[in-house]
């Protein structure tokens, strides 16, 4: 979900659902669980002389994990 804001989690003893806002649209959205995460930064600088990385320090990828260096794919939170 891009463009989306998280306004409120519910559920009883376990995570039912969020309270969201995508592209400015109230929503409902039920979930069983929930990853977030606050202030990522990726852990690239190793890589950055040879894979091409944005502005925040992220490797650039296309076609899934595929990098600008042929055979060099990127996974996880570098991209």
């Amino acid at each position: 979900h891009f463009e989306t804001t998280v306004e409120d989690a519910y559920g009883d003893n376990v995570l039912k659902g969020l309270k969201i806002h995508e592209k400015g649209e109230a929503k409902d959205l039920p979930v069983a669980g929930l990853f977030y995460g606050i202030g990522h930064k990726p852990n690239s600088s190793l890589f950055s002389k040879w894979v091409e990385t944005d502005d925040q320090g992220y490797v650039v990828v296309k076609h899934g994990a595929s990098t600008n260096v042929e055979g060099v794919f990127s996974a996880g939170d570098l991209h």
